[in-house]
């Protein structure tokens, strides 16, 4: 277990992070209390070294703005994001957040939000804590109904194809394949999207060759065989270089199976 990113993380916002790293693997929960209240997934990847003088350790971590507790639905549960950024030996975790409203909500207006966010540790997660955590994503898996966003994807030089999602949790992986490797992604799906609504996704990973974590998020509009995602690419870097840690590519994808 990674002891330096797991843990419970907390912005300016009082936004909550909990993680716990298993390799370079990242799952936990989000609690935030700005726009609509709530605990929401959260998956994700990070590069394999701790922050080190000359380094920080890269991270990408996809959410499902979709309430995991009881709540009063709004439009925002469709939603989904990614962080991408890197954290320095400091303590200082510094990301990209990029949100998806796929669905207009009070005066959100549909589109791509962009943030940067700032996090610090703020204590290590209890032993029910993290079983609660597992919890989450310990789910029976009933039958799965059909989804827009399943299958695949090309562009020129890229195929993403997207598993079947958990009808409850949007919980889904994908596989990136690119000239030189094949990359698994998780992330999620908007399992609640319905006709003549866009429906939005977010996938992470991480290329142990570049050591790059990456994430990808984007929706589909109904009906549609054209998918635009925004990628986004964090690398480890010195702290005098962390203002070049992340790099965002607008990508272009066409439905073929």
């Amino acid at each position: 277990m990674n002891t330096c990113l797991s843990g419970i993380w907390t912005n300016s916002f009082g936004s909550k992070m909990s993680l716990i790293v298993d390799g370079t693997q990242i799952i936990g929960t989000y609690s935030s209390h700005t726009g609509s209240t709530g605990e929401y997934r959260l998956i994700g990847h990070c590069s394999k070294l701790s922050p080190s003088e000359q380094l920080g350790q890269s991270i990408a971590i996809s959410i499902y703005w979709k309430n995991i507790h009881d709540g009063v639905k709004d439009e925002s549960w469709h939603w989904s994001g990614t962080m991408c950024g890197q954290l320095q030996l400091d303590g200082t975790m510094t990301l990209t957040n990029a949100i998806v409203v796929s669905v207009a909500f009070e005066h959100y207006q549909k589109g791509n939000y962009i943030d940067e966010l700032v996090f610090s540790k703020n204590g290590q997660l209890s032993q029910p804590e993290m079983d609660a955590i597992h919890q989450h994503f310990t789910l029976k898996e009933p039958t799965l109904p059909s989804y827009p966003l399943v299958g695949k994807w090309q562009n020129n030089t890229l195929t993403l194809d997207i598993n079947q999602p958990h009808p409850i949790s949007g919980y889904t992986q994908a596989h990136l394949i690119t000239p030189g490797i094949e990359l698994t992604l998780s992330g999620f799906i908007d399992v609640d999207a319905h006709k003549n609504m866009a429906q939005s996704l977010s996938l992470s990973g991480y290329n142990p060759i570049t050591e790059e974590t990456i994430s990808m998020s984007g929706m589909l509009d109904y009906s549609s065989h054209h998918l635009t995602l925004y990628s986004w690419s964090a690398q480890p870097t010195s702290p005098e270089d962390s203002f070049m840690q992340t790099q965002m590519r607008a990508l272009q994808f066409e439905k073929s199976g």
